[in-house]
């Protein structure tokens, strides 16, 4: 009898986690303005091309140059220069923290922190943190958020990315 009631009890505790489990990834699948600016800065760290489609449609060009080739043409150029290709610049972004400064139902404003860390490798990432090899980058910016075909997206020029001009 007492066993019967022990298994019992942890069937309820199996299932009662599995509910909260479902509801919690149900919650977190939601779309928001933090979750686009988060998902944008470490594609932009990482040098990810994708990071255009974090953007909005009038952010990705401007004057009808694609800011997002451009900047990783420039990078490319800058890796080239110092003899190495674009994957030695990449880092990874960590430590994120956002707050929502301003939202309305179509734009936010968003302030993102984190750390920047060169990561070559994952390899390379994680000896350079343990032997301090690399220097962590303190990061802060303050992002444009709008919602275009049901999703949240950045606008304007994140992290200075019109600012770079391929040579």
């Amino acid at each position: 009898m007492k066993q019967d009631n022990r298994l019992a009890t942890l069937i309820l505790i199996v299932i009662i986690g599995a509910m909260v489990q479902v509801v919690m990834a149900a919650g977190d699948g939601k779309d928001a303005p933090y979750k686009a600016a988060t998902t944008f800065a470490q594609k932009y760290f990482y040098l990810d091309a994708g990071m255009a489609d974090q953007m909005c449609n009038a952010g990705v060009t401007e004057d009808d140059v694609d800011m997002v080739d451009d900047y990783l043409y420039a990078k490319k150029m800058e890796a080239a220069a110092r003899g190495y290709d674009i994957s030695r610049l990449r880092k990874s972004f960590t430590h994120v923290s956002t707050r929502t400064v301003d939202m309305n139902g179509e734009s936010a404003t968003v302030h993102i922190s984190g750390t920047a860390r060169t990561i070559i490798n994952p390899l390379f990432g994680w000896f350079g943190k343990m032997f301090f090899i690399t220097t962590p980058e303190h990061v802060e910016a303050t992002l444009e958020v709008v919602k275009e075909d049901g999703k949240w997206k950045v606008c304007g020029a994140p992290f200075a990315l019109s600012a770079v001009v391929p040579e």
